[in-house]
């Protein structure tokens, strides 16, 4: 059964902190698990001091998909109906999470407010979450980096921070590999998730509220000029003139090599946004990077771009 979408006009609600003991879900929205990624999603968060329960289609395939729609959905609404489980963490990505967007029960996630982690593919679900059920929803670690491709020291602080504890993420630690693209300073709510899943939200009931945030992007294996071209449809759409600021993650095997050109990275950016006046900061460690930051969609944050740049969230994720 379809289920209607909505906006609440309520404030943004935050999920309870996690703790030691509490139950949390794996599930998939997009594509079937390997055994050996559920198992060692399962180890690692059984290290943590957390109950684990599976959904019961992930490792299930049908196409290329963990199931049909009424599958997928099955184990979602499963998972926050559970009044037992605290936290949904997804499986793995994929390319078919936005298939069941229109089916999703908004009303009952917000009822039933809990802890939701994507990352990629998936990521289109956290962000329909944020826009729909007015709740805070998180970009980071999904199965996949639980098990198969472990968790980095640097990954699983601040997957610990924001997740476990009720203060702000607070500071992102800077390291020497960021960019000052654009400088500026920018505070609002932040928002995002790969620049695929961005695009395809576009034009739908599930596109997010753009105005005054801080737009946060990365993706993989993407050419620079397919990016140009996102990027130009977000400032056609009019995204780009509604956001504070910008912030991109570490893009992995980004590169142009279709097409000859003189120009960087950093000069493409520089040249959509030339008629904004936002900062941007880029090759920030978030997204599809070994080393990422768990990212609180919905809460407040400080973007500073200059001499000296400082990515601060100010606001707390849970409660």
């Amino acid at each position: 059964m379809k289920c209607e979408a909505f906006m609440f006009s309520k404030n943004i609600l935050k999920p309870k902190t996690l703790r030691l003991g509490d139950t949390v879900s794996l599930v998939s929205v997009s594509s079937p698990v390997p055994e050996d990624v559920i198992e060692a999603s399962r180890d690692y968060l059984l290290s943590l001091g957390l109950n684990v329960v599976v959904g019961k289609n992930v490792g299930k395939r049908f196409g290329y998909m963990a199931g049909t729609i009424q599958d997928r959905i099955h184990d979602l609404h499963t998972a926050f109906y559970d009044e037992n489980i605290s936290a949904i963490f997804c499986a793995y990505g994929g390319t078919s999470s936005n298939q069941i967007l229109p089916y999703i029960d908004y009303s009952l996630i917000r009822k039933n407010n809990k802890i939701f982690m994507g990352l990629s593919d998936s990521s289109s679900i956290s962000l329909a979450i944020y826009a729909k059920s007015n709740c805070i929803s998180f970009h980071g670690p999904t199965g996949y980096n639980f098990g198969q491709e472990g968790m980095s020291a640097y990954t699983e602080k601040y997957f610990k921070k924001v997740l476990f504890s009720s203060d702000p993420l607070g500071t992102i630690e800077t390291d020497n590999d960021w960019v000052a693209i654009k400088k500026g300073f920018a505070e609002g709510e932040v928002i995002g998730a790969n620049l695929s899943i961005i695009q395809s939200l576009i034009g739908t009931p599930f596109e997010p509220d753009w105005r005054k945030k801080i737009l946060f992007w990365e993706d993989l294996f993407m050419e620079y000029h397919t990016i140009d071209l996102i990027l130009t449809q977000l400032k056609i759409a009019g995204i780009l003139h509604q956001i504070a600021g910008m912030v991109i993650g570490k893009l992995v095997e980004c590169k142009e090599e279709e097409y000859e050109t003189d120009e960087t990275f950093e000069e493409i950016i520089s040249r959509i946004c030339q008629d904004s006046n936002f900062p941007i900061l880029s090759n920030v460690n978030l997204g599809h990077t070994k080393d990422k930051i768990s990212i609180p969609i919905g809460t407040r944050a400080k973007l500073l771009v200059g001499e000296t740049i400082n990515f601060e969230f100010t606001e707390s994720a849970t409660q």
